[in-house]
Order: structure tokens, then C-alpha cells, then sequence
């Protein structure tokens, strides 16, 4: 599973939690977080098993993601904070070493 939860990360630009919280926030009250992520990883593959099917299911843009989950507003401002942090991150970070 957490193989799983980053490589979806790294192909969608995004951090595991930031993944994580957005399942969370989408997910039923009566459902587990664990059961809520697993659905998630199902789904995630299952409309994209090849490179192609990736790029046809709008993959590799976290921010495409967060559109098909429909983020309540109130949310907006949080996952923002995260990807700004998340692309600093990125870019002191230079062939798998961080400078």
C-alpha cells in the first residue's frame, strides 16, 4: 500500500499526506481511513493501468486531482499551503539529493 501511495505521489507532483488528506476529506464518516485509501489506490489504477491510460485519465497534475474530488472550498487554502511547501521542497532537491 505505501508503495503504492508513493508512486502516486511522485506521479502526481504531490506528497503521500497530502494524498491521504484528500481521501480523508472525501471519505464516508462511517468508512476507515485505511478501507477509504484502498478504494482509492483501486480506483486510481484501475482507470489508468498503462502510461497512456495515465495521461488519458488526466494523471500527473495534483491539482487536476484535487478537481476530480471536488475539494470543499473550506479546504482550498490548506492543500495551497502544502503544495507550495511541497514544490520548495522539490526544488532544493536535485537528483535525489537535497542541497
Amino acid at each position: 500500500m505505501w508503495t503504492a501511495l508513493n508512486d502516486i505521489a511522485d506521479r502526481e507532483k504531490c506528497s503521500v499526506h497530502d494524498i491521504c488528506s484528500l481521501v480523508y476529506v472525501r471519505k464516508s464518516s462511517l468508512t476507515s481511513l485505511t478501507a477509504a485509501i484502498r478504494v482509492f489506490l483501486m480506483l486510481y489504477y484501475k482507470a489508468a493501468a498503462t502510461d497512456i491510460g495515465h495521461k488519458d485519465a488526466g494523471h500527473g497534475d495534483f491539482s487536476v486531482m484535487k478537481r476530480r474530488a471536488r475539494i470543499p472550498a473550506t479546504y482550498k487554502s490548506y492543500f495551497e499551503k502544502k503544495e507550495a511547501k511541497f514544490r520548495q521542497q522539490k526544488r532544493k532537491t536535485v537528483g535525489g539529493y537535497t542541497n
